[in-house]
């Protein structure tokens, strides 16, 4: 790595110097010179010379511009979690069916991702570097070094953005110009209205990588929400329960047949399983 580097700098060190060379004004000088000396048979030598120097050039310009567009590489967290070092030593955690391209280097004056589903990114500081995540081609952000959690809810086509430090610039493709500054603990939507922050920030944001789930007089359908997208499972309440049931307690990285007999003998209620997935009543 550090000889390419060092390669990628001396060639474009060369190419900067050879952009300044007029060839065929010093061609006309040497020429010059050569008729005043009677200097004839370097003639040829010197138009040699002079190709050779075009030729290096065209051939390192024309490496640099056959690499291209950067190749990205693709990766997906098809079963289960994955952990994802990138060039610059930034670490990006998928949940499960979570998508991330991202170069095998970065080049140029960002760092650029591509992603779908959820994410948790801690990034390496870098003012001259910014780090850049798009999301589905339908929001972005933008951060310098920080750590955050990125949910994107194509059902609901939501997309959360919860800031642990530091802080990002969330902006969607429909609203440009619109950028919403978030800090340590805000918490980000971006939905069919616009961009906004949630005044009460989901506890649970981050229970895909700690495994840990809180409720607090949470209503049931919520509880619910929440437990189908954890447990990657359909879970559906009888049409004729209450509204207003809520529900209170934790859970760490229990089964889901335990949380749901604790929900089932709080709340006085029952549940079956099926192929389908699971319905309380």
């Amino acid at each position: 790595m550090k000889t390419e580097k060092f390669e990628e700098e001396r060639d474009y060190s060369f190419l900067e110097n050879y952009a300044k060379l007029d060839v065929q004004k010093d061609w006309e000088q040497v020429q010059k010179r050569m008729k005043a000396t009677g200097i004839r048979k370097l003639a040829g030598y010197w138009r040699v010379a002079a190709l050779i120097i075009v030729l290096l050039g065209v051939g390192i310009l024309t490496r640099h511009l056959v690499r291209g567009p950067v190749e990205l590489l693709h990766v997906t967290a098809a079963a289960d979690v994955m952990e994802i070092n990138l060039p610059d030593g930034s670490l990006v955690v998928l949940n499960r069916g979570a998508e991330l391209d991202y170069p095998e280097k970065f080049r140029g004056s960002e760092r650029l991702v591509i992603m779908s589903g959820e994410a948790w990114f801690e990034v390496e500081r870098d003012r001259k570097h910014p780090f850049i995540v798009n999301i589905s081609d339908r929001a972005s952000i933008e951060v310098l070094g920080t750590k955050f959690n990125v949910k994107e809810d194509a059902e609901r086509e939501q997309i959360g953005v919860q800031v642990m430090e530091g802080s990002v610039a969330f902006s969607g493709r429909e609203w440009e110009g619109t950028k919403l500054v978030l800090q340590q603990g805000d918490q980000g939507m971006l939905d069919k209205t616009g961009l906004k922050v949630k005044v009460k920030a989901d506890p649970n944001f981050l229970s895909w990588k700690t495994g840990i789930l809180t409720f607090d007089q949470t209503p049931l359908k919520e509880v619910v929400r929440q437990l189908a997208s954890h447990y990657h499972v359909n879970i559906e309440c009888d049409p004729g329960l209450p509204d207003d049931l809520t529900f209170t307690s934790s859970f760490k990285r229990q089964e889901l047949d335990q949380v749901l007999e604790e929900i089932c003998l709080v709340l006085g209620l029952e549940y079956e399983q099926s192929e389908e997935g699971v319905r309380i009543y």
